[in-house]
């Protein structure tokens, strides 16, 4: 099974997310290859059995310009109801309603596309490092049953 995790960063708490993510899934026994949405091409959208998108929000909920584009290139993408799994990052000391916009905005994105996500996203607020070995590795577990289970 081929995975990809395609994500954006900028200040790096979503890359270190990410990076957890992608451990936890090979400590899963799950191959999967981590792209940061600068690398990223529409292969890397289609050519895997299971996506992951994962991006901050910055503002009033908006989407990291970066994945934002890249999402744009790709506005004719059908997933073909392929299962994608959504992270969001934000901070509310920004704006408390839409601190974790990004999650809504690629879940929309996945489903508007013909996707189906794969549970309930990954959604961490402030720094990601207390969070780590509980919540992002406890949302891994979880959604390796949901890989192993189509």
């Amino acid at each position: 099974m081929k995975i990809n995790i395609i994500y954006s960063s900028r200040s790096g708490n979503t890359e270190i997310v990410c990076e957890k993510v992608h451990y936890e899934l090979e400590d899963l026994n799950f191959g999967n290859n981590l792209i940061k949405v600068e690398r990223a091409k529409r292969e890397d959208l289609e050519d895997c059995d299971f996506l992951i998108l994962a991006a901050p929000t910055y503002g009033h909920g908006q989407l990291e310009i970066l994945m934002e584009s890249f999402l744009k290139m790709n506005q004719d993408i059908d997933f073909k109801e392929k299962k994608v799994a959504v992270i969001g990052m934000g901070d509310a000391r920004f704006d408390d309603d839409y601190h974790i916009e990004s999650a809504r905005i690629l879940m929309r994105f996945v489903t508007t596309h013909n996707g189906k996500l794969a549970g309930v996203p990954l959604a961490i607020t402030r720094t990601p490092m207390p969070h780590l070995e509980g919540v992002v590795k406890n949302w891994c577990g979880k959604l390796g049953g949901v890989i192993r289970n189509p």
